[in-house]
């Protein structure tokens, strides 16, 4: 697995690239929601995304690992 992207580059992608946009936002967490309503929470953080929150994102937003990397 190749070294993981930062929160907000990943808050960045699904908003230029996949439809979504910033709907909320409560202490460190920003929720962002597709046209359909689809929702996904993500960290307000400029670090590292650790894996276990990389798999939910990826899993909240039914995309891949590398449907995230091509646009790194």
């Amino acid at each position: 697995m190749p070294k993981r992207p930062r929160y907000l580059d990943i808050a960045k992608i699904l908003i230029k690239y996949y439809g979504y946009a910033p709907k909320s936002k409560k202490g460190s967490h920003v929720w962002l929601a597709d046209s359909s309503g689809h929702r996904v929470t993500i960290l307000a953080k400029n670090e590292q995304v650790n894996l276990h929150n990389y798999k939910s994102i990826l899993n909240q937003t039914d995309l891949k690992e590398e449907d995230i990397e091509k646009y790194l």
